[in-house]
């Protein structure tokens, strides 16, 4: 055989060994890493929740809005919701690796727009090698394998992107591609990040003549529809109940002084490591390489990729590691750009070729090494060692609140968050902590770790979790005048795991 032919045959077969063992890969580890959190459990109960009452409305959102609230459920993402609940439904149990699956098959939905944007901008064997790269990103195992809105919200985005820069697509598919970013706003609103991106995409096409571009105005019209379709199902039902609903879920994150903005601003840091691990040491050299060599349309796509990673950091509030999904492809994209120039530039064994190959290899056996890495405790095994700890000292009937997490091995029992506890105080002015607990009257509160560093009154007033504390000085006082057994558990996980029975009298 040929060496022509020969390479032929592996360009054809590379992309889907890749693709084989990539999907074996995120399959084998899907259950085991990260471990269950409680976000997962607020989405599976309330996915659980719709499967049964056919209401985005599951058992931990319950215990006080719908007794505020007629139309309660107004404020909960619709579309995901639904779609989870079906598979739930197929299941006929609130099944956490159901769910991660779902959120597994959205990630392979966002590689392939991924793949199709980046190569209307660069070629496709570098389209192919960086969306291979971000399937094995450590924010891809992390937003793959768990039970969040954001990978179907980044998977929309990233589609809507990718049908908006093909010029060829034909009106319909613009629409189509207004009404995707629309969705994956209704999902998370951190999707408005790709907004910015999207209008640089036509103005990129056509200019200043963008108001005479039938695609643009495809794209406005699909974006119309889905906000249309938005105040159907979430505001128009009751415009007053929409409002009250979110004033007492998310009254205390819809603000931010100038300096938490800015602070906010500035921790964009934390999600392009995140997204990037290493990688994110390439976007210096990446962006300085495309800009002075690259053709003008390689230039169209760093300012892209830039106004992407800018955007994030103005609109997503909280620098979490949930987040980073949202800027991993262009993270990956340019590190991948840079590493493709660096090893395809021919050696001349000057002291810049050895240091410049050197970096590239580190920062991608860095990369690749820390995602793997990241699988190796098995979460799932430890979680299931922390409820079998747990059950013995728990009684058939009984009422339960804490943490969200356990929820996913206690659904069979009446399980309350343990978030109440601040929510009460802050729906019913002048009640405190004790007035909440005597109002659910719980048999067993389930503290662990991090729920015990939000007993405080010590929170910082700046920080994201001031409205979410409950007083340590009433904690304190309640425990004091109540019959109260304290069992602590030195759990796998968020260690220790505190177990309050609680005495009631009659």
């Amino acid at each position: 055989m040929s060496e022509t032919r020969s390479r032929l045959l592996f360009a054809k077969i590379a992309p889907w060994f890749g693709g084989s063992l990539f999907v074996i890969l995120h399959l084998l580890t899907l259950g085991r890493s990260p471990a269950p959190h409680v976000d997962e459990a607020w989405l599976v109960s309330r996915a659980w929740g719709m499967a049964q009452t056919g209401l985005p409305y599951g058992q931990l959102d319950a215990g006080l809005m719908e007794n505020l609230v007629d139309h309660y459920w107004l404020v909960y993402q619709a579309g995901i919701t639904t779609l989870q609940s079906l598979l739930l439904r197929l299941a006929g149990s609130p099944d956490l690796l159901v769910l991660r699956l779902f959120s597994l098959f959205c990630g392979v939905g966002l590689l392939w727009a991924c793949y199709q944007l980046m190569r209307q901008y660069l070629s496709k064997n570098m389209a192919l090698l960086a969306s291979f790269f971000t399937g094995l990103s450590l924010a891809f195992f992390h937003s793959a394998h768990q039970v969040r809105y954001d990978m179907m919200a980044a998977a929309l985005g990233y589609a809507s992107l990718a049908i908006a820069g093909n010029s060829k697509k034909r009106w319909g598919w613009h629409w189509m591609a207004g009404l995707f970013l629309g969705l994956s706003i209704e999902t998370h609103l951190n999707s408005l990040l790709f907004i910015p991106a999207v209008g640089l995409v036509y103005f990129f096409r056509s200019g200043w003549r963008i108001l005479k571009d039938p695609q643009a105005w495809g794209f406005a019209a699909g974006g119309g529809i889905s906000i249309l379709g938005y105040l159907l199902v979430h505001v128009l039902p009751d415009p007053g109940d929409f409002w009250r609903a979110n004033q007492l879920n998310f009254g205390s994150q819809m603000g931010q002084s100038l300096a938490q903005k800015w602070a906010s601003f500035t921790d964009i840091w934390i999600l392009l490591l995140v997204a990037g691990s290493t990688f994110s040491l390439l976007i210096i050299p990446a962006a300085m390489d495309l800009w002075r060599h690259g053709e003008a349309r390689q230039k169209q796509f760093l300012c892209l990729s830039l106004t992407i990673i800018l955007t994030a950091a103005l609109i997503i509030p909280y620098k979490v590691a949930h987040y980073a999904i949202y800027i991993t492809p262009p993270v990956i994209w340019l590190a991948t750009w840079w590493l493709v120039r660096v090893f395809q530039t021919p050696w001349r064994g000057q002291w810049q070729d050895f240091v410049l190959r050197i970096f590239a290899s580190a920062a991608l056996i860095g990369n690749i090494g820390l995602s793997l890495s990241s699988l190796i405790p098995d979460g799932q095994a430890a979680f299931q060692a922390d409820l079998a700890l747990l059950k013995p000292y728990l009684r058939p009937g009984d009422r339960l609140m804490g943490s969200q997490v356990y929820w996913l091995g206690l659904s069979d029992h009446s399980y309350l968050s343990w978030e109440l506890l601040f929510l009460y105080p802050r729906a019913y002015p002048g009640s405190d902590l004790e007035d909440a607990l005597e109002y659910y009257r719980p048999d067993v509160l389930l503290i662990d770790q991090p729920v015990q560093d939000l007993i405080s009154d010590q929170i910082d007033p700046s920080s994201r979790w001031a409205g979410y504390h409950i007083s340590r000085r009433e904690w304190n006082a309640f425990m004091q005048t109540h019959t109260v057994t304290m069992i602590e558990l030195n759990t796998q996980l968020n260690s220790p795991l505190t177990l309050y029975r609680i005495t009631w009298n009659p």
